[in-house]
């Protein structure tokens, strides 16, 4: 299950915005926002993008990804 609350705390502590990430994992901010939501999931790519470009351990990605 994504935790929502945990992702948004990993881009804030980070200075990392919604439109940093969207545009990071090559999307828009609505289809970013699904994903968020739980409308659709998260890849095994774009996950592994988000963990490498936030500085994310094994630990916080299954945390956020995985819980």
């Amino acid at each position: 299950m994504f935790m929502r609350n945990r992702f948004e705390a990993a881009l804030k502590l980070r200075g990392k915005t919604i439109a940093d990430t969207a545009a990071l994992l090559h999307l828009n901010r609505g289809t970013l926002y699904k994903k968020m939501r739980q409308e659709t999931d998260f890849s095994r790519a774009e996950v592994q993008t988000l963990k490498d470009a936030l500085g994310l351990s094994t630990a916080e990605t299954m945390d956020i990804f995985y819980a």
